[in-house]
């Protein structure tokens, strides 16, 4: 049974693993190890897993967790020195696996619960920069409502994930391109755009609260 935590400790104290091989063939295949040819374990398999009850275990990496020896029999060398090496392991591995927003992941927001309130001007230079934004980067997709509808929500995802420097098509839109429309789905809007007009929605029923034509707004 290979986990997403899977690491191969020795018998000299040394612990192989690597992010992305959560099969222990797969350690042992990419570290080159071999096991001893007079049935003497040299290395154990362990693995570190949630032990939450939760529906998706792994997106709450602050719960428990346990280690498993997932040997036939455990090896009589395998003390908890050589246990906390693989709880060791097991940090540096969450700093690289965890780094996007999991606790976003479990709570998305929906703009339309939160309670509607007045367009700031601030609001309009986001529009009017996420309007920008699509030019850029969906300028050979064909424009309708929900396909401007469903990029924000694309938008709002990509927020989920700070550690990306690089965006593919928008490499000379900033940092983060997609900020001012996540900005937007925080405050409770959802832009649209039909081609012609740019829409503010809010609310449950997605009430329109602001539109501007293209033209209008790239001219402020």
């Amino acid at each position: 049974m290979c986990k997403a935590f899977s690491v191969v400790v020795s018998n000299k104290g040394k612990v192989f693993w690597q992010a992305g091989l959560g099969s222990h063939d797969q350690i042992f295949e990419h570290f080159k190890l071999t096991e001893s040819t007079h049935g003497d374990l040299r290395f154990a398999r362990v693995e570190i897993v949630p032990d939450n009850d939760k529906k998706y275990p792994y997106l709450y990496p602050d719960l428990k967790w346990k280690l498993l020896v997932d040997e036939k029999v455990k090896p009589s060398w395998l003390c908890p020195t050589d246990e906390q090496l693989a709880w060791d392991a097991h940090a540096e591995w969450k700093k690289i696996i965890y780094h996007f927003d999991y606790k976003g992941v479990l709570k998305p927001i929906n703009p339309l619960e939160i309670k509607m309130h007045t367009v700031s001007q601030t609001d309009k230079l986001n529009l009017k920069k996420w309007a920008s934004v699509r030019v850029s980067v969906y300028d050979s997709v064909k424009y309708s409502v929900w396909a401007s509808v469903g990029a924000s929500v694309w938008a709002y995802i990509s927020g989920m994930f700070p550690d990306i420097k690089e965006w593919k098509y928008a490499e000379k839109l900033g940092e983060h391109p997609y900020q001012p429309c996540i900005d937007l789905w925080k405050r409770g809007f959802v832009p649209s755009f039909d081609g012609k007009v740019w829409r503010l929605h809010s609310g449950k029923d997605a009430k329109i609260v602001f539109e501007i034509t293209k033209e209008e707004l790239h001219a402020k």
